[in-house]
């Protein structure tokens, strides 16, 4: 089972504040300042539903298998199965999966698991797992 990442919503919100802060200064010397607080807090509002929605298309559980890796929606439908095919190693934060369908038709699509989702165990028992299988 995964948790849901405080470090990667902080990091999502941190992104939005800035990119808000960024909208404003840029449109208050041209249009004042009611006008920045509006694209402002729209550029927000958006910026925290692709938030939301990037959480709900998260996967809730994974399953680690010798002929690859499968995720699971919160549903316990399959949103991603096959072997992995290359990987990406963020000191101990970070791990990004490319997972290759099982067929071989289907493209390759990335698996983004944060640290703070799994135990560490899991965590760095996954890492080797991708590094074994990417080879």
């Amino acid at each position: 089972m995964l948790r849901r990442s405080a470090a990667l919503l902080g990091a999502m919100a941190v992104f939005a504040l800035i990119a808000s802060c960024a909208v404003y200064t840029v449109v208050a010397p041209r249009f004042g300042i009611a006008q920045a607080v509006w694209f402002a807090a729209a550029t927000l509002s958006i910026l925290m539903l692709g938030m939301l929605a990037h959480e709900r298309r998260r996967p809730a559980a994974l399953k680690i298998g010798p002929d690859g890796i499968v995720a699971l929606s919160r549903a316990g439908a399959v949103m991603l199965a096959g072997r992995i095919v290359g990987f990406s190693q963020w000191t101990g934060l970070l791990l990004v999966l490319a997972v290759a369908a099982r067929d071989g038709k289907g493209r390759v699509g990335p698996l983004l698991i944060p640290a703070d989702s799994l135990s560490p165990d899991s965590f760095r028992e996954l890492a080797v797992r991708a590094r074994h299988g990417a080879r």
